[in-house]
């Protein structure tokens, strides 16, 4: 009996990632396979997704929604596949037509606003956050933290604290039960909780000590919203490193690598060439570990020759100069297995 494309790309997610050469030959007969069904193009498509095919991915994709235009998930897969090829525009066309087949997706919405955020269009970001508010019966958590950081992006500096901390107070579904192993997490929450309520809304010391705390009691993409805020009215190397950190944390690879290039564009002329290395160590070693080689390379250049000179630079830098062929990162790049939709848009519905 034939093999279904579903039972093929289960035995390809188990050979194992440092089988290279399988996995690439198993992939190429994933990709010669014949299909006929919608549901065959989207589960191909999302998978060439997550081994970084994404002109592949957009060949199966545009043929599923030919066959289905009415469906969401098509064009959030679409979306997401236009989005790690910076094709901005489509990107946020695909995405509109996502919401608007299904508004009540917190994903999709999500993802709309992260597109809009990043090409400027702040009113419009806010204005599909307060279309999501609508539906359910109160507004959600994750909704004023994204609204702090977008009012953060206008420099309305008051206006993003207070949502920042809304999202704080919301209450958790399960915050009152007594199941010991999250007692401590509440009682955490709760102390950040009567802190911030004593900060200035407008010194970006506030925002950091917030955040920081956030960061320690591992509410990850949290911290980094509140602490990129800060970044925005007063940056800091340390600030600048704990957004990565946290990025890279819940597998936003995209928004670490920016996040990093923002910290040097905003303190190349406030720090020092030792100061600065840190952020492109950082910067260096994730655009490796995502297999990007050549844009490695030029940061390397770059650091170097505004003369920087941390040592993991020099050797990440070196290493890939010498060998084009840096497979180490090709297999780490590979052992990312959290959903695609985290990866590449950089979500987060919980914290």
């Amino acid at each position: 009996m034939t093999a279904t494309i579903q039972d093929m790309i289960k035995e390809f997610l188990a050979i194992p990632g440092e089988k290279l050469e399988d996995r690439d030959n198993f992939l190429d007969r994933i990709l010669a396979k014949e299909l006929h069904h919608t549901d065959e193009y989207v589960m191909r498509g999302e998978l060439l997704i997550r081994q970084h095919r994404y002109d592949k991915a957009l060949e199966d994709l545009e043929v599923a929604a030919s066959k289905d235009p009415d469906n969401p998930t098509i064009h959030f897969d679409l979306g997401v596949a236009l989005s790690a090829l910076y094709r901005q525009e489509d990107t946020i066309s695909e995405l509109r037509k996502a919401v608007r087949l299904d508004p009540e997706s917190d994903t999709m919405t999500y993802a709309l606003c992260y597109e809009l955020e990043r090409s400027g269009q702040y009113s419009e970001a806010l204005g599909e956050l307060d279309n999501l508010a609508t539906f359910g019966p109160q507004p959600r958590r994750t909704i004023y933290r994204h609204r702090g950081r977008i009012l953060g992006r206008q420099g309305k500096w008051k206006k993003s604290y207070k949502n920042y901390t809304r999202s704080i107070w919301l209450p958790y579904p399960d915050e009152k039960n007594s199941n010991p192993s999250m007692f401590t997490k509440y009682r955490e929450i709760t102390d950040i909780r009567r802190m911030s309520r004593k900060l200035n809304p407008i010194d970006p010391s506030s925002f950091y000590g917030v955040g920081s705390h956030l960061f320690n009691s591992d509410w990850i993409n949290a911290s980094a919203d509140i602490i990129g805020t800060g970044m925005l009215m007063r940056p800091e190397v340390d600030a600048c490193l704990t957004i990565g950190y946290a990025r890279k944390a819940s597998w936003r690879m995209r928004d670490a690598i920016d996040s990093y290039r923002d910290g040097i564009r905003q303190l190349s002329n406030i720090v020092g060439p030792k100061e600065i290395s840190k952020i492109y160590d950082e910067l260096i070693q994730t655009l490796v570990n995502c297999s990007r080689i050549t844009e490695a390379l030029e940061c390397g250049a770059e650091a170097i020759a505004k003369g920087a000179d941390g040592s993991h630079l020099l050797k990440y830098y070196n290493a890939i100069k010498d060998n084009p062929d840096f497979k180490e990162t090709e297999f780490l790049s590979r052992q990312w297995d959290a959903p695609y939709y985290e990866i590449h848009v950089g979500l987060d519905i919980t914290r």
